[in-house]
């Protein structure tokens, strides 16, 4: 009679052993896909905080360029930016060209 007590005990015991094992290693692989969850979290959280910089950026290039073509519908804009940049002259004019000194 002794004999099925251990057995029994034995497979309580053999029981309990694949339960913590299993419980363990579900808990293990849970607590990683949580890291790895958050760690990816991180990366798209940077990725969009690149991309919003990068918005704001290409939006002020966008309102400079809106500006400069406000600027290109003035006429006298035009004028004055083709005598500055291309020696345009009106008529009776002379555009003189002065060296560049490395001083400046």
């Amino acid at each position: 009679m002794v004999k099925p007590r251990i057995t029994k005990k034995l497979r309580k015991s053999k029981k309990n052993t694949i339960t913590f094992i299993f419980c363990s290693a579900l808990s293990i692989f849970f607590v990683v896909m949580m890291v790895k969850n958050i760690y990816r979290i991180s990366v798209e959280k940077k990725k969009y905080s690149e991309l919003v910089s990068q918005k704001e950026e290409l939006n002020q290039e966008i309102k400079e360029k809106k500006e400069t073509i406000e600027q290109l519908d003035d006429e006298d804009y035009m004028i004055r930016y083709a005598r500055d940049h291309y020696n345009y002259s009106s008529d009776g004019e002379e555009v003189v060209q002065l060296p560049k000194s490395d001083e400046e």
